[in-house]
């Protein structure tokens, strides 16, 4: 792999958006895939939970609602600022 992000920046769990828990994990697409394949929550306070490849926790605010309906997936990101919370999380996946 050539590029790989240090433990304390690549998350391992998330808080996963309530309308699509029905298999236990979280999946992403790698760069340069500009969809969600499963949606983050944003239920606090338009944010939610995270735990790094280190051990620590934080709360990661996205800067646009994650809003979708029941068990949908592959959803195309909906503008500038979607686009950036979906880099921010595809720039912790090693390459």
């Amino acid at each position: 792999m050539k590029n790989l992000p240090a433990p304390r920046s690549v998350f391992v769990f998330l808080d996963e958006h309530e309308n699509i828990i029905e298999d236990g994990h979280f999946a992403l697409h790698r760069k340069p895939m500009r969809s969600w394949q499963n949606m983050p929550a944003d239920r606090h306070s338009q944010g939610c939970g995270l735990s790094y490849a280190d051990g620590h926790a934080a709360r990661k605010g996205w800067r646009w609602p994650k809003k979708l309906g029941d068990l949908e997936y592959n959803r195309p990101i909906v503008n500038d600022q979607d686009l950036r919370d979906l880099l921010d999380l595809q720039e912790t996946i090693p390459q």
